[in-house]
């Protein structure tokens, strides 16, 4: 017997449009060999066009704060479908870019970077609580008693 467990990510809650945001800024401010490391899971999830602005945007130099203003805030990505379904694997590389996330805000010097970038990383405890959460119920609504986990985490 084998059990696995799938998250569905549906695009009007936030929280994939968030995660994206994360993946796509990182993408952004990365040098060329991290951009390639990114760049199978974006185009796996975002629309053709969404993608392709993307890689474009990556070769500009547009300044971070307006990048994070004039394209992320503005919600003008579109994905592939309206609910994004990950499982294994992709779970544990999601909860590792929310992690990111919370190190990247950490990091980040409020006296020299914008304040629309720091805002980007906000909330990232809250998504590892929902990833939890989210788990547990399901577990519930399939008959589970007492169920408990501890965290999510890419380890």
């Amino acid at each position: 017997m084998k059990c696995e467990l799938s998250l569905i990510f549906e695009e009007n809650d936030g929280t994939l449009r968030w995660i994206f945001n994360i993946l796509i800024y990182a993408h952004q401010i990365s040098e060329p060999k991290v951009r390639k490391m990114l760049q199978p899971t974006l185009q796996e999830f975002l629309h053709k066009r969404s993608y392709q602005e993307v890689v474009r945007l990556a070769e500009t130099d547009i300044d971070e704060g307006d990048f994070v203003r004039d394209y992320l805030k503005q919600n003008l990505l579109k994905f592939n479908a309206s609910q994004v379904r990950v499982k294994g694997e992709k779970i544990k590389s999601i909860c590792f870019t929310i992690e990111q996330a919370g190190h990247m805000q950490k990091a980040a010097d409020p006296e020299s970077v914008d304040p629309e970038v720091l805002a980007l990383f906000e909330g990232h405890e809250l998504k590892l609580q929902q990833i939890n959460h989210c788990a547990i119920e399901a577990l519930k609504t399939a008959g589970a008693k007492g169920v408990q986990i501890e965290k999510f985490s890419h380890e």
